[in-house]
């Protein structure tokens, strides 16, 4: 069995996909962290899809207390077209300080929505 290496500027790609949700239920990608942080817990990154009066696309995030799960509360992504972050979102660090981010791109799919992600660790 070969290993892939993906690497894209001074960052390398720890995971990426697309995932479409079950209906409007959230989409919740879980990894382990003991190679990247030295933890053994599972870190949670947790994507909600809501909407409001404002029609406009906007994102919340909230972080638990035990820092352990991040929910990316996504309002008003009801484009066919994708919409997302422009600039990757730093999301956390390794032990030895490398920064860990997050580049997401998501559209509606009749009641459904399409998720694209990719979860990136600096190199140095």
């Amino acid at each position: 069995m070969s290993s892939i290496s993906i690497t894209t500027g001074d960052y390398e790609v720890l995971a990426n996909g697309s995932v479409i949700s079950y209906g409007r239920t959230p989409i919740e990608i879980k990894f382990k962290t003991k190679e990247i942080i030295g933890s053994e817990d599972d870190l949670c990154l947790v994507f909600t899809f809501h909407d409001d009066e404002s029609k406009n696309p906007r994102i919340e995030t909230q972080v638990t207390s035990d820092a352990k799960k991040l929910e990316l509360k996504l309002f008003n992504f009801n484009s066919s077209i994708d919409i997302g972050n422009v600039s990757p979102l730093m999301i956390g660090k390794t032990n030895d300080e490398k920064q860990i981010a997050l580049n997401y791109r998501s559209r509606k799919v009749g009641d459904s929505w399409n998720l694209e992600y990719t979860i990136y660790q600096a190199k140095r």
